[in-house]
């Protein structure tokens, strides 16, 4: 789970963790609910991993907040390469999910 911010402080640790996934191949999915800020180097990390999947899986990001949403919009990176997904959705609450 992505959580608090995507920046230069944070991506080595993040790059690090996806790293089996990505060697491994197959899609890699990160839930980004709790992540609350992303820069260009959050940014650029999703497309090197996106880059190191290509012919081998897809990186898939799901549970966006507007906010995130809006530095992918700007940036224009939904729709900009094939095997990088974004999902928006909202997240279930532990008691939710039973109903």
């Amino acid at each position: 789970m992505l959580q608090g911010d995507l920046d230069l402080v944070a991506v080595k640790t993040l790059e690090r963790g996806v790293r089996p996934a990505v060697e491994h191949g197959g899609p890699v999915t990160l839930d980004a609910t709790e992540l609350s800020f992303m820069d260009s180097t959050g940014i650029r990390l999703l497309i090197h991993i996106a880059r190191r999947l290509d012919g081998r899986g897809c990186l898939i990001i799901h549970g966006l907040s507007d906010s995130i949403r809006k530095v992918i919009d700007l940036v224009g990176l939904e729709g900009s390469m094939e095997n990088l997904q974004f999902i928006r959705h909202k997240r279930l609450l532990p008691d939710e999910a039973d109903r």
